[in-house]
C-alpha cells in the first residue's frame, strides 16, 4: 500500500494522468516491455506485503523510472504517428511559398507537445509569421527551465534544424542545474528577465510619453530605448500625455503600511526586516504570513482597498538577485500607494525618480519609519511621490513585449545565424544574487529576529 500511495502522490504532484500498466505498454520497444512487466509484478507484490521503509523507497524509485521511460518512448511513438499529417501540411505551405517559423513551448513533463495555434503571434508584425507547432517541425523549442530537475526531463531527442531556447522567468536557485551536465551547453538562445539574455522579458515597464522619450536623457528612458529598439520613439502605446490627475492622494487614508505576502521563508529574509519595522510603525500583513485576508491578492477589490486605505505598500522581493523586479513592484506604481522596495536591482534604471522608496537609502528600519511618519503628516511631501505620472505610465504587462512576439522577432532576425548560448549553469547561476547577510550589512541587524512573527533566528546569517 505504501508504494501505491507514493506512486499516486508522485503523479498528482507532477500533474500527470496515471496510465495503467497495460496502457503503458502501448508503443514501447521490446526491451522496455519486460522491464515494465517486472515493475507491474513488483507493485502487485508490494501492495500485498509489508516492506521495510528502504524497500518501499527502492521500489517507488523503480516505478518512477519505469514511467518516465514510458513517457519518453511513448513520445517517440506519437511523433511517428503525427509526422505524416504534419509533413503534408508543411509541404503544402512550401509549395505556396508560405514560410512559417514553427515554435514549440515545452514544460516538463513533456505531455502537451502538439498545440497548433498561430493566434498568439497575430500582433507580432514580423516578415515571416510564427506559429505554435509540433516538436518535430518546430524551428525554436522553448524549454521552460524552471521545472527542470534532471536530465531525464529534457526532450528525448533533438532534430538537426532546431534551436533550443532556455526560458526562465524566476530568480536563479542555488545549484539548480547541477544534474544537467550533458545539456549545459545544448541551448542556443536564452530568454529571461535579465539584460544578459539574448531575449529580455521584464515583468513590467514604466513607459515615458513621447515628449519625455524624445527630450529626457534619464536612465529609465535609455532603458526603454534599449528594450524596444527602433520602435521606442514610434510605438503606438506611447501617448503624447500620460493620464495624470492632480488631487490629494492622502485624503481619506486611515492606515499607513500594507503588505500582501504568502511566502514566509524567503531567501531575502524580508520577514525579518518587517519584524524590525513593526517595532516603530504598524504594518498590516495580508495573506499566509499575517492575520488579514484579501483574495485574490491582485484583484480589483484588493487594489481598491490599498488605494483607499493605505499610503504605502511593501514591495519586497523574495530573492536578492540582480535586475530581479517582479509584480510585487510592477503591480503597484499605477496605483495611489507609494511602493517601498527591497531587492538587489538598481531600481533607478527601471522606475521613475521619486516614484518609490528604497529601504537601502536608510541606515536602519527605525530611520525608514521616521521618514514614513514625516510623509504621513505632510500631504504635500507625500503627493510629490506621484508627480512622475505626468511623464510616465507603468504597466505590469509590458505592451508589445509578449513572449511570443519577442521569440518570433528574434527568430526572424537570426533565421540564418548559428547561435550558441553560454553554459547554462554559469549563465543562470546563483552568483548574480546576494546573500541576506551581505544585503543587510549596514542597514539592518536582522540576526536577532526570525523570518515570521514570534520566531527568532538561532544564528546570525
Amino acid at each position: 500500500m505504501c508504494v501505491g500511495i507514493a506512486f499516486i502522490e508522485y503523479f498528482v504532484v507532477r500533474n500527470v494522468s496515471i496510465p495503467r500498466f497495460g496502457q503503458m505498454k502501448h508503443g514501447l520497444n521490446d526491451t522496455l516491455k519486460p522491464r515494465l512487466g517486472q515493475m507491474e509484478h513488483e507493485s502487485k507484490y508490494l501492495l500485498n506485503a509489508s516492506p521495510t521503509q528502504m524497500e518501499y523507497k527502492r521500489h517507488a524509485h523503480l516505478l518512477r523510472l519505469a514511467v518516465m521511460e514510458y513517457e519518453r518512448q511513448n513520445t517517440r511513438y506519437v511523433l511517428r504517428q503525427h509526422s505524416a499529417k504534419e509533413n503534408e501540411r508543411i509541404s503544402n505551405e512550401n509549395d505556396r511559398g508560405n514560410r512559417v517559423i514553427g515554435i514549440t513551448k515545452l514544460t516538463p513533463p513533456w505531455h502537451n507537445w502538439f498545440t497548433m495555434d498561430s493566434s498568439p503571434f497575430k500582433q507580432c508584425s514580423t516578415p515571416i509569421p510564427c506559429e505554435y507547432t509540433s516538436y518535430n517541425h518546430s524551428d525554436i523549442v522553448m524549454i521552460d527551465a524552471f521545472y527542470l530537475k534532471d536530465e531525464r526531463e529534457m526532450p528525448p531527442f533533438r532534430l538537426p534544424h532546431q534551436k533550443w531556447l532556455f526560458y526562465h522567468t524566476e530568480a536563479p536557485r542555488r545549484n539548480h542545474f547541477r544534474h544537467m551536465t550533458r545539456y549545459l551547453s545544448s541551448f542556443n538562445i536564452t530568454l529571461t528577465y535579465s539584460s544578459k539574455a539574448d531575449i529580455m522579458k521584464p515583468y513590467g515597464v514604466c513607459l515615458p510619453n513621447r515628449e519625455t522619450i524624445e527630450n529626457d536623457p534619464s536612465s529609465v528612458t535609455q532603458y526603454i530605448k534599449k528594450l524596444y529598439g527602433a520602435s521606442a520613439n514610434t510605438a503606438p502605446w506611447l501617448s503624447r500625455e500620460s493620464p495624470y490627475l492632480q488631487y490629494n492622494r492622502a485624503a481619506g487614508k486611515t492606515r499607513l503600511v500594507a503588505w500582501m505576502v504568502s511566502n514566509c521563508a524567503s531567501r531575502s529574509k524580508r520577514n525579518a526586516y518587517v519584524n524590525l519595522l513593526q517595532r516603530y510603525i504598524p504594518v498590516d500583513i495580508y495573506g499566509k504570513c499575517g492575520n488579514i485576508t484579501c483574495l485574490p491578492r491582485l484583484s480589483k477589490k484588493c487594489k481598491q482597498l490599498l488605494n483607499k486605505t493605505y499610503k504605502f505598500y511593501l514591495a519586497f522581493e523574495n530573492s536578492l538577485c540582480s535586475e530581479y523586479i517582479t509584480d510585487n513592484v510592477w503591480s503597484r506604481p499605477g496605483e495611489d500607494v507609494v511602493p517601498i522596495v527591497l531587492g538587489s536591482a538598481e531600481y533607478e534604471k527601471y522606475l521613475p525618480v521619486h516614484s518609490y522608496i528604497n529601504i537601502r537609502d536608510f541606515s536602519s528600519p527605525r530611520e525608514l519609519a521616521k521618514y514614513l511618519d514625516i510623509l504621513d503628516k505632510n500631504d504635500t511631501l507625500y503627493n510629490e511621490y506621484f508627480h512622475w505620472k505626468k511623464k510616465y505610465t507603468c504597466h505590469n504587462t509590458p505592451p508589445g513585449l509578449s513572449v511570443e512576439c519577442l521569440v518570433c522577432r528574434h527568430a526572424n532576425e537570426h533565421i540564418n545565424d548559428i547561435e550558441i548560448a553560454p553554459n547554462i549553469a554559469e549563465f543562470w547561476s546563483y552568483d548574480q544574487c546576494m546573500s541576506a547577510k551581505e544585503f543587510y550589512k549596514g542597514i539592518a541587524d536582522i540576526c536577532d529576529v526570525g523570518g515570521t512573527p514570534g520566531r527568532r533566528l538561532t544564528r546570525c546569517m
